[in-house]
């Protein structure tokens, strides 16, 4: 992308590691609710990847046609992406770190914490963002 760099945008596995970087005993890492949270921040970073991916100036389609995505367009595929990301943070997700019995109350909280940081970041993003142009026109 010319514009935007989906790449590095967060959430990402390095911020979720960051939160729990030492708080965690290694039964509370082997734990559903922590692999649950680490897979939302996974699964996120994998989807920036791939829509810096399959948006690159270098793929053949734009070389040979000589065009490429408008600041319009490409904001608007930044735009849906957080708000499908936003979308990917579930009530599911929260039961399974609230109800783990393998979790001691510090581990659930930090947790939690985790998926309050995704859930703000994805909002920061959105607020940034907003609807994609499409939407407003």
């Amino acid at each position: 992308m010319k514009h935007f760099q989906p790449k590095i945008m967060k959430p990402d596995t390095n911020q979720f590691l960051e939160a729990v970087k030492g708080k965690m005993s290694d039964e509370g890492q082997k734990s559903l609710a922590y692999r649950a949270v680490y897979g939302l921040f996974e699964q996120a970073q994998s989807i920036y990847r791939k829509l810096d991916f399959v948006t690159s100036e270098s793929i053949s389609h734009f070389k040979t046609s000589g065009k490429y995505l408008t600041q319009r367009q490409e904001q608007d595929s930044v735009a849906l992406t957080v708000m499908y990301l936003r979308d990917l943070r579930t009530p599911l997700i929260h039961d399974l770190v609230k109800e783990n019995t393998t979790l001691n109350e510090t581990e659930r909280q930090i947790l939690e914490m985790a998926l309050e940081i995704y859930k703000t970041t994805c909002e920061a993003n959105y607020s940034i963002l907003g609807n994609p142009k499409w939407i407003d026109d």
